[in-house]
This record gives C-alpha cells, sequence and structure tokens, in this order.
C-alpha cells in the first residue's frame, strides 16, 4: 500500500515543472528587502529545527505566484508570506496569481514585529 504524501502531491499538482525546486535550502530574493529576506531566513531556520518538516522556498507555482515559502505539517499546507516589506499592491497580486483552493492556506507574518510572536502563526 502507498502512504499519500501530501508535499509531493502539492510539488506535482501545483509546482511549475520547468522551475527547479531546491526541498530544505534557503533561497531568498534580490528583488526583497534585506527585512525580508531575513525573516525567510529565520521562519527556515525554526522549520530546520523541527523533525521531519519539509520546506521549499521561492517556488514558482503554475500561474506565476512565488510564495516565500511552503511547507507541511501532516496534509496541511502552510504558504508562508512576509508582509510588510513589499507594497500591498505587490502582495495583493502575489495572492491572486495563487490556485484559488490555496489561499485558505496563506499565513501572513509581519517583518517588523518579534519573531516569537509571528511564529505562533506557524505552530
Amino acid at each position: 500500500m502507498v502512504k499519500f504524501n501530501a508535499f509531493r502531491h502539492f510539488v506535482n499538482t501545483y509546482v511549475d515543472k520547468h522551475y527547479k525546486i531546491d526541498e530544505g535550502k534557503i533561497k531568498i530574493s534580490k528583488s526583497d528587502g534585506y527585512k525580508h529576506n531575513i525573516r525567510v531566513c529565520e521562519i527556515c531556520c525554526k522549520l530546520i529545527q523541527e523533525k521531519n518538516i519539509k520546506f521549499i522556498t521561492q517556488c514558482r507555482l503554475k500561474g506565476g505566484s512565488i510564495p516565500d515559502v511552503v511547507f507541511f505539517r501532516g496534509n496541511i499546507p502552510y504558504i508562508v508570506e512576509v508582509r510588510n516589506t513589499e507594497n500591498d499592491r505587490r502582495s495583493k497580486k502575489k495572492l491572486e496569481k495563487l490556485p484559488y483552493e490555496l489561499r485558505e492556506f496563506v499565513v501572513y507574518i509581519d517583518a517588523n514585529k518579534p519573531l516569537n510572536k509571528e511564529i505562533s502563526k506557524i505552530r
């Protein structure tokens, strides 16, 4: 019997196959600001400390959306977007490009608030 793997299903269903994903590697973007990239790194470091949490950063989804971090707890996806480092128009466009069925799994992390408070949103 084959066990369902939600992470693999997500990658096979939603990730644009023309772009390489690097599972478990922290990727940041030049187009994002320093605070934004630091917060992405902090989030990933917290995920690395947990057992069996696979994550991907800066993966291009079908439709063109590029979430900051995607990871799973069990079969539940978390699509993490770092806020208050991009203008609101850019954030809104990113959400509009996200497949409709994934929009309920978006978690916004504020780059300007203490990490311990914000990280509790993804626990």
